[in-house]
């Protein structure tokens, strides 16, 4: 008997160590899982063009030293962070490419049908949410969702803006955790990149000289919607006018002409490039992300090189808009 229970007890413990075997092997095999997807990623970027992948130095997006961290699988290629805005619905990724090697065409840029062991264009925020872009630029070449995309020529030592735009991105979301986009022959990839709103990024600029309210400032178009300038800020970079819209009662409007590359802003005879706009589309395809409901206003934000500090009046002219005199200082009363 006392044979027998030994027998037992031997069984009851052999059967618990290979079930405990079994659930250790599975777990190790989870574990191996996680780890060669990891590896996937990353020897993507490290290693695609057969050489270890540059990693740029931490570059700052702000004032306050938060940066993100860029890897590129091309040795060849320098990438500059730049910024990272969400404005209304869309929020749009901004960097610089700089070819320090040979002319080179790269294909396909943005793919997310990819073969297995090939890393996607993807993006991930901080609350672990996925997003698919919406719309890429690669200096002039612009490409709005599709798969196949043409080829792209980098020429030697020419530096291009890229931008990457993704839509209805988390209101809650502090910063991409990894933004990721992809080539035939190439991957670049950001980690850890903040998401500022319009007004963090406008407010990083110190400021000179603010007029608020200027007289001169108030525009109307042919559906009855009025533009009225709300303020006009000189900072050490640049000029910046906000524009307050107010949609008319009876019909929606997109707001879209605020955004014109041929836009004009002079002072004192000279002309003043347009560096950017905000809560504008910049492309026909997303005006719906722009539209104000009949009765409702919202804010253009459009920013300018730099005019002079001493400048009294400015004139705006964009396709059927003008604001022909808006004073920075009092204006003269009539008669003196």
């Amino acid at each position: 008997m006392k044979t027998k229970s030994i027998f037992i007890l031997s069984f009851i413990v052999m059967v618990a160590f290979t079930t405990e075997t079994s659930a250790q092997g599975w777990l190790n095999k989870a574990l191996k899982k996680v780890e060669d997807v990891t590896k996937i990623v990353d020897g993507a970027v490290n290693s695609l063009d057969g050489s270890p992948a540059e990693e740029t130095e931490k570059q700052t997006a702000t004032s306050n030293n938060i940066g993100a961290t860029i890897k590129c699988s091309n040795k060849n290629l320098n990438i500059q962070f730049e910024s990272c805005i969400r404005d209304g619905k869309l929020t749009v990724l901004s960097y610089y490419v700089t070819n320090n090697g040979n002319d080179l065409k790269l294909n396909y840029i943005g793919r997310t049908n990819v073969v297995s062991g090939q890393t996607a264009t993807s993006f991930y925020d901080n609350e672990g949410k996925q997003y698919k872009w919406t719309d890429i630029t690669f200096g002039e070449e612009r490409y709005n969702g599709t798969e196949w995309l043409a080829p792209v020529v980098l020429p030697q030592g020419v530096k291009i803006k890229c931008t990457v735009v993704l839509a209805n991105v988390s209101k809650t979301a502090k910063q991409l955790n990894r933004a990721t986009v992809t080539g035939w022959d190439f991957v670049l990839q950001f980690n850890n990149v903040p998401i500022y709103t319009v007004d963090q990024t406008l407010a990083k600029d110190n400021v000179i000289l603010k007029k608020e309210n200027p007289v001169g400032g108030l525009a109307e178009k042919a559906h009855k919607e009025t533009y009225t300038i709300e303020s006009v800020t000189i900072t050490e970079n640049n000029t910046q006018i906000r524009v307050l819209v107010q949609a008319p009662q009876i019909n929606n409007i997109q707001i879209t002409p605020g955004y014109n590359p041929d836009i004009e802003l002079k002072a004192d005879g000279k002309s003043y490039a347009l560096l950017n706009a905000f809560g504008v589309s910049k492309h026909w395809l997303y005006t719906q992300y722009y539209t104000l409901e009949a009765g409702q206003s919202g804010y253009i934000d459009l920013v300018f090189e730099k005019i002079p500090e001493t400048t009294q009046t400015i004139s705006i002219q964009s396709e059927d808009l003008l604001w022909k005199s808006v004073w920075l200082v009092d204006p003269p009363k009539p008669g003196a």
